[in-house]
């Protein structure tokens, strides 16, 4: 290798280094055993200043089945391999893998944020484009004529579209998002209230059993394909540094955002966010006086917390804050961090 290669291989071992150190926390602990009930932001938070750079250091043991999940018992330490500080994991247990419902992690993984929290978001609601929900089949009532229904409650429905699947959400419409600055709908909220499995098709009607109601379900209510491949087993990560929105909603409040709030924001995947993206929530800087001079001056915007995507739809995206370091509120900007 000439002096040149060697020089150049020696400056980025030490700038690779560099950078991961940067990232480390003054007070990071050299290991961590994983204990039931933490979540993998808990973990990064322990060890990084930025959690969102977990991926940079995380060292996968390709001797480990799954090696980028981490279960309780799991012991997380602090190495360095080639002079670049990495995050490993020492198993020493059996993990036994079966098949369950999702949204869980893995066979008993930690989850990346809490699922007693983000898990009904996971499962129910979507958001879908102008138009799509009505256009979709919809319930007609109950062999009796009945115009209410709760669970395992025969229903007839009507729609072409329904035709070749056997299973099938049932929504109700919600809020309409808008953008705040030209005013085109982001996209319509689908509120889940049930399921419906198909029983037969009956001159030109469809029989469908209503299960999982989670409330009572009226005619009128339409049905749609349920989400596909769900997951709860994302990890932080650094979202598009071009990326710039603002909250639109808060869900179960009114305006002011807390710590563990789940929100959506204006931008999805069509803005390149993906699943466990983070990004800052911003509060807009003050208008001030100048004292001496009397000119109006704006004051930087300054972060007021973080928040974790956790499920992206094209124009839309939900997201759970996970830290707050002052009010927010929404219509706050979110931005990379």
């Amino acid at each position: 290798m000439s002096f040149k290669g060697w020089a150049l291989g020696c400056l980025l071992a030490v700038t690779g280094s560099a950078v991961a150190e940067s990232v480390m926390r003054s007070d990071h602990p050299d290991s961590y055993r994983v204990v039931k009930g933490d979540t993998l932001w808990d973990i990064s938070a322990r060890f990084l200043r930025s959690p969102w750079l977990w991926p940079e250091i995380w060292q996968a043991n390709p001797d480990i089945a799954n090696p980028h999940l981490i279960y309780p018992g799991d012991l997380v330490r602090l190495v360095y391999i080639d002079g670049v500080a990495r995050l490993v994991v020492d198993r020493n247990q059996i993990i036994k893998l079966s098949p369950k419902a999702r949204p869980e992690p893995l066979a008993g993984a930690i989850p990346t944020l809490p699922l007693s929290v983000i898990g009904p978001y996971l499962s129910g609601n979507q958001m879908v484009a102008e138009g799509e929900l009505d256009a979709s089949p919809y319930l007609v009532a109950q062999r009796d004529g009945k115009i209410l229904s709760t669970d395992n409650d025969l229903v007839y429905a009507r729609g072409e579209s329904i035709v070749g699947l056997s299973n099938y959400g049932v929504y109700r419409q919600g809020r309409t998002f808008v953008d705040t600055d030209t005013q085109a709908v982001l996209g319509v909220e689908a509120v889940a209230v049930g399921r419906a499995d198909v029983i037969n098709r009956d001159q030109g009607l469809t029989r469908v059993r209503l299960s999982e109601a989670t409330r009572e379900i009226r005619a009128g209510d339409r049905l749609l394909p349920l989400p596909q491949g769900l997951d709860s087993d994302f990890v932080p990560s650094a979202p598009p540094l071009d990326i710039d929105g603002q909250i639109l909603s808060v869900i179960d409040g009114v305006q002011q955002v807390g710590q563990y709030d789940v929100v959506i924001i204006d931008r999805g995947s069509v803005a390149g966010l993906s699943a466990g993206n983070v990004l800052s929530i911003m509060r807009e800087g003050a208008l001030v006086a100048d004292p001496v001079s009397g000119d109006s001056i704006q004051l930087p915007d300054e972060r007021s917390g973080l928040m974790m995507v956790f499920r992206v739809f094209d124009q839309l995206s939900y997201g759970l804050v996970v830290q707050a370091d002052r009010a927010m509120k929404v219509g706050d900007p979110v931005a990379a961090p």
